[in-house]
């Protein structure tokens, strides 16, 4: 059970702080099978599935219910294999249960990470940055257990992206966020994803979570370091989103997530503070780091949607069976 209140954790502090002066990381054992694969691919994905997920109400993880017959995160696992690229596995709750359901569906070169704290996906992710050797030039894929819908060609299609613009742009280019439309998808849902904000010239330079857009005064404007002002009725309404899945330089991705800070997410007497992932980009664009969106085509939309309830899941399922319903038919 992640505690309620973590020593070295407050308001502000800085992830790069509190595993300096609090909490270490635990150790991960990482095997020659991993090592091979990463230098074939030069690219790895880790997949988070430390979560209960509290709003299945249930005691088993969310991450290990069934979708099309296999744990909803074996899905992950096969997309990252089906994209030639080993993966790490973070676990937390239910780390036992987790594994029984999850490691058969997993290939040789799958590592296994353990996030103790659970304190927000940010902590999350960079608990796999000892998986890599500091030297390592490659790309890191952050994936979710709850997203079933997506597949290896999404994450193939999202590195040849990412390629792409890093020999465009060049050494500026960190991470290519995959994206999504809105309008594309018919589900009450996507409101509470976060926003992608774009400059003129095509960059993104941050990402508004539905909740900061929730808290803002009717005529309050939202101001990114960038310069881009949005009303608070125009972030409402922007249409591409936020999937969640990111492929960015490692070395870059991991240094900049050491920036990010510290935020409340429950109240006394129980409080708790996280790190958020998403950080990153405004902390990279405050570097002068570029940033690239690459947004899938409208039909395929539906495989960004996690699964955060039992019906959204339902939903997923739904769809994942009329998409293989489709391709059996062409």
């Amino acid at each position: 059970m992640a505690p309620d209140s973590v020593k070295g954790l407050t308001e502000g502090v800085s992830l790069g702080e509190f595993l300096k002066y609090g909490e270490s990381l635990p150790a991960v054992d990482v095997t020659d099978e991993f090592r091979d694969a990463l230098e074939k691919s030069n690219a790895f994905a880790t997949i988070l599935a430390a979560g209960k997920g509290s709003r299945f109400s249930s005691e088993l993880p969310k991450v290990i219910y069934p979708c099309l017959g296999i744990p909803m995160a074996a899905h992950a696992l096969s997309a990252a294999e089906g994209a030639g690229i080993p993966s790490v596995l973070v676990v937390g709750y239910g780390k036992e249960q987790v594994l029984s359901s999850l490691l058969p569906y997993a290939g040789k070169s799958c590592l296994v990470a353990e996030d103790q704290l659970r304190i927000g996906t940010g902590h999350a992710v960079y608990v796999v940055s000892q998986t890599v050797p500091k030297a390592y030039g490659g790309d890191v894929v952050v994936m979710y257990g709850d997203n079933p819908g997506i597949d290896s060609k999404t994450l193939r299609d999202l590195l040849s992206f990412h390629q792409s613009q890093k020999a465009f742009v060049g050494s500026r280019f960190a991470a290519t966020i995959l994206t999504g439309s809105r309008s594309a998808i018919k589900s009450k849902s996507t409101s509470g994803y976060g926003r992608i904000i774009r400059n003129p010239e095509g960059d993104v330079v941050d990402i508004v979570e539905k909740k900061q857009i929730d808290r803002m005064e009717y005529h309050a404007v939202w101001q990114s370091p960038s310069g881009v002002s949005l009303s608070k009725t125009e972030l409402e309404d922007m249409d591409e989103f936020n999937s969640g899945i990111v492929v960015a330089s490692a070395n870059k991705y991991f240094r900049v997530l050491e920036q990010a800070t510290a935020v409340q997410t429950s109240p006394e007497p129980h409080r708790k503070f996280e790190f958020y992932a998403t950080d990153f980009v405004k902390i990279m664009r405050a570097s002068g780091l570029a940033i690239g969106g690459f947004k899938v085509d409208a039909k395929d939309t539906w495989k960004l949607e996690g699964a955060n309830t039992v019906d959204e899941l339902v939903q997923v399922e739904d769809r994942m069976k009329a998409a293989m319903a489709t391709e059996e038919n062409t």
